[in-house]
């Protein structure tokens, strides 16, 4: 009997609110002079979730992506092992999945981003453990865009950051490099070996013109491109001996969370300590 049709206006705004992701349903009911009870009846009637719980649950520093050495960094590394998942209409959350040996650079990135939510672990379909955070925060997900082109379903499409620094994409290539990059010193050649893969032709190129333009007077071999394929679909790119020797040492001392396995190999730094001995002048 007490029923009050809803008008094109009330429920346009409804949708509105519900979208943003920061308005309860109880806050909604205050603006339109409705119970929360009506509102959240007439969402569901609509098929609109309203993500307010779930992002407020937990939190997160909402200016965490705006450019700077350490964003960048993770930036680069959410490049490579994060997602942009779609969880209900037009609501996206962030989610970064790793092996769980590293679950400590999780635990890292919780304390950077100042995250208070949990890491949570479970077994995946290849058998081994995998700890992941998700983070529903509508502002990450547009500065994750605007400066850095991290968007849903980036995995074919992903571009180079939106950086006009050359510190600042350098801090983004040592993440990216942490996440699909291996760092390791070839025993047989002896000689340090860089590899950076990917599924984005692009985001190869970027790294290749960011490394070589800097460091193509640094090595006893020029090469202009050696960009490659992998199984004939996954761009691929090497740095290797001296030119890596030169790049690591550089990469080495940016003040970022790089991931230790990576960054503190004993052979690597001997290899580099020795090769500063006859090669000293391509040292930055």
């Amino acid at each position: 009997m007490n029923y009050q049709i809803w008008s094109t206006e009330e429920t346009n705004l409804l949708i509105s609110k519900c979208l943003e992701g920061n308005f309860s349903y109880k806050m909604i009911g205050k603006i339109l002079n409705r119970s929360s009870h009506s509102c959240q009846n007439k969402a569901k009637q609509l098929k609109i979730h309203n993500s307010f719980k779930s992002a407020k649950k937990y939190t997160a520093d909402l200016d965490f992506w705006i450019p700077n050495p350490i964003s960048a960094y993770w930036a680069g590394f959410s490049a490579a092992d994060a997602s942009i998942n779609k969880h209900s209409l037009n609501c996206y959350n962030y989610r970064l999945e790793i092996a769980n040996s590293d679950v400590c650079h999780l635990e890292q990135f919780k304390k950077d981003s100042q995250f208070n939510g949990p890491i949570k672990t479970s077994i995946r379909r290849n058998k081994f453990l995998h700890s992941r955070l998700v983070i529903s925060e509508p502002k990450w997900i547009k500065d994750l865009e605007k400066y850095y082109n991290i968007v849903p379903n980036k995995t074919l499409r992903l571009a180079p950051p939106n950086l006009n620094d050359e510190y600042l994409n350098f801090c983004y290539l040592i993440g990216y490099i942490d996440g699909d990059g291996t760092v390791y010193f070839e025993e047989k050649r002896q000689r340090l070996c860089i590899n950076i893969v990917s599924s984005s032709v692009d985001i190869i190129n970027w790294c290749h013109s960011l490394i070589y333009d800097k460091f193509k007077n640094f090595s006893l071999v020029n090469k202009k491109n050696n960009i490659k394929l992998i199984d004939g679909k996954y761009p691929f790119m090497s740095v290797n001996g001296l030119r890596a020797a030169v790049v690591f040492d550089f990469l080495y001392k940016f003040d970022l969370p790089k991931l230790k396995r990576k960054w503190e190999q004993p052979l690597i730094h001997e290899y580099i300590q020795e090769v500063k001995k006859s090669h000293s002048k391509f040292f930055i």
